[in-house]
């Protein structure tokens, strides 16, 4: 690593109006913990380019290794509103505010980056600030309106969704023929939208495979976290909940994703997250009582990887009554998975059919670690070598070698409920994937 740095600093003192040799050696002085170093870099990339969001988001990460906290924050708010969104540097502020003792902020933030990337996902850091967080009074006029939902719609279709066709095959017969003939199913007294349940592994494709659906019906898509629903504030769940219905359909047919349904079987205590607990589930369930008419088709689909904590009370008819199963990729899915994440790269002899065979029970989210990896190898010979290298065969399955699918303990907790908790049969299909992948 000294090699490189030395390399690096080189490269810098050799060439001064060079922005992005400096960024890299300030990542890799943030890395060797040369902080002071990384910062007096970083000083003369911002004496190129002032205010660059990149740079102030690792000056920001720098600062906050030191516990300049106050500086920290200034320079990752200046980023944010210079800058694309970034889900890492929210995160890194939501802990930035509650070591200043702002809860409040650092719950807001933390929704924010969960929000836009699903990976950050920190439970117990969440409950902590959500516990901390003051409760503060409302009156009765702030209860108009709820947050702003806002809708998408999906250019992505089944094309798009590699392999899976059991999966596909469900979504086709339960619920985009009823979308796409509201007359027929009229005629015989059938609702047409109502509730689906996906359950299974985490990072294997249940929002991916929403969207993709979405798209298939020609329906508005709205992807919302129950975190983003639940309030501590008095009333702030029940609106949030309604007010995210009321948007669908005014845009139906609309496809409404409720990501972390598990959250709604939680127990119930008196405090003011039991309460905010008990009335989105309340307005859940009134909710989705009304769902289901022809001329407004909503389709709401509950995703969940522990299906074992969903209440009961969601599962009965007429409420998330449909439940599907979305395995780890198969062979196909991992193949397209893999060509998805290495598209635009430099590469060389890649055998995906090879490489995908030795990725059995790789979520997708395995996959995109695996190729991140691989490009962190390619990247190191191009360091030394002074030209671009490319991702190879070889580098992907090094990389697999080494990794354990993330699946695996997923598998192993539902197969127990496969044995001892299968009376209804609800995990008949996980049995299936485990039979036939054991």
């Amino acid at each position: 690593m000294s090699k490189t740095l030395d390399m690096l600093r080189n490269l810098a003192a050799q060439r001064p109006d060079d922005f992005d040799v400096r960024i890299e050696l300030a990542e890799l002085l943030t890395t060797e913990k040369q902080s002071e170093e990384a910062l007096q870099v970083l000083d003369e990339a911002f004496s190129l380019r002032p205010d660059n969001p990149e740079a102030l988001r690792l000056y920001g990460r720098v600062l906050y290794g030191l516990n300049r906290l106050a500086e920290a924050r200034d320079k990752l708010e200046t980023a944010s509103r210079k800058g694309l969104p970034d889900a890492k540097s929210d995160m890194l502020l939501s802990h930035i505010y509650d070591k200043l003792g702002d809860q409040v902020r650092a719950y807001e933030l933390y929704k924010l980056a969960v929000r836009r990337d699903r990976d950050l996902e920190a439970p117990s850091y969440f409950e902590t600030i959500r516990q901390t967080a003051p409760p503060i009074a409302i009156s009765p006029g702030s209860l108009e309106r709820g947050m702003d939902f806002e809708g998408e719609i999906s250019r992505l279709t089944f094309k798009d969704v590699g392999g899976m066709d059991d999966v596909k095959e469900q979504f086709r017969i339960n619920i985009i023929l009823p979308l796409k003939n509201p007359k027929l199913f009229q005629t015989y007294g059938k609702r047409v939208g109502g509730g689906i349940l996906l359950f299974g592994p985490p990072g294997c494709g249940k929002t991916y495979l929403s969207r993709a659906l979405a798209g298939e019906c020609n329906a508005t898509f709205y992807g919302v976290g129950i975190h983003e629903i639940l309030d501590k504030f008095l009333g702030e769940s029940e609106k949030h909940m309604h007010n995210l219905f009321e948007t669908a359909r005014r845009n139906a047919p609309a496809v409404i994703f409720l990501d972390e349904i598990d959250l709604l079987g939680h127990k119930r205590t008196d405090d003011s997250w039991g309460r905010a607990l008990r009335g989105a589930t309340n307005v859940l369930l009134s909710e989705l009582d009304e769902v289901g008419k022809p001329d407004k088709p909503i389709l709401v689909i509950g995703a969940t990887n522990t299906p074992w904590s969903v209440d009961t009370a969601l599962r009965r008819p007429g409420r998330f009554d449909r439940i599907i199963f979305v395995p780890p990729p198969d062979q196909t899915a991992r193949e397209e998975i893999l060509k998805l994440h290495l598209r635009e790269k430099p590469i060389e002899d890649v055998d995906y059919a090879k490489t995908a065979s030795k990725l059995d029970q790789f979520s997708g989210a395995d996959i995109r670690d695996l190729v991140d990896r691989a490009v962190e190898l390619a990247i190191r010979r191009a360091m030394r070598s002074g030209k671009t290298e490319p991702v190879t065969n070889l580098d992907l399955l090094s990389i697999a070698k080494e990794m354990r699918p993330s699946t695996i303990e997923w598998l192993a907790t539902a197969n127990d409920y496969v044995r001892y908790s299968n009376q209804s049969g609800l995990y008949d299909r996980v049995k299936e994937y485990i039979d036939k992948n054991s």
